[in-house]
């Protein structure tokens, strides 16, 4: 029901052939429904984030600057070695993302049809291979967050 949110022809560095004018009506009563939900689902992010920047004390780890007013889709840490410590968190089900472990995404694309010159953007390089995404989803608990917290404070 849903395209992917990278087509194959993108992926090969080609223009998408086809973008729908408009959502079919579940779709669209879906994304009416979620907007509603819009500053509840935003309000949250910003608490998890808050709670994440008060708990977390590894100074392995670098944690992002909280900034006024921004939404914390995901609450993004630098580590040393980041797939260790996903696998570490899984074991203990906690799940980890990697949505930005490249300098330019997603990591399956025809890189050579970017026009990205490896090196360019040496910082973007550095911290990307380094992120780790914390949760900060609606179904993200005050409870699951602090278990994160202290997950990454004693890895």
């Amino acid at each position: 029901l849903i395209p992917k949110i990278v087509s194959k022809e993108e992926k090969q560095g080609k223009q998408g052939i086809y973008y729908p004018a408009k959502l079919p009506n579940c779709l669209a009563t879906l994304a009416l429904k979620q907007l509603g939900k819009l500053e509840l689902l935003n309000l949250h992010r910003k608490k998890i984030a808050e709670l994440y920047a008060q708990k977390i004390n590894n100074n392995r780890l670098v944690k992002p600057r909280l900034t006024d007013g921004a939404i914390y889709l995901r609450y993004t840490i630098l580590a040393g070695m980041p797939a260790d410590l996903r696998v570490a968190a899984k074991n203990r089900n906690i799940i980890l993302g990697d949505w930005y472990s490249t300098a330019v995404a997603p990591p399956d694309i025809k890189f050579a049809a970017t026009g990205y010159t490896w090196g360019s953007c040496p910082k973007a390089e550095n911290h990307s291979a380094r992120s780790v995404n914390l949760p900060t989803n609606i179904n993200t608990t005050i409870d699951d967050a602090e278990r994160v917290a202290e997950f990454v404070n004693n890895y």
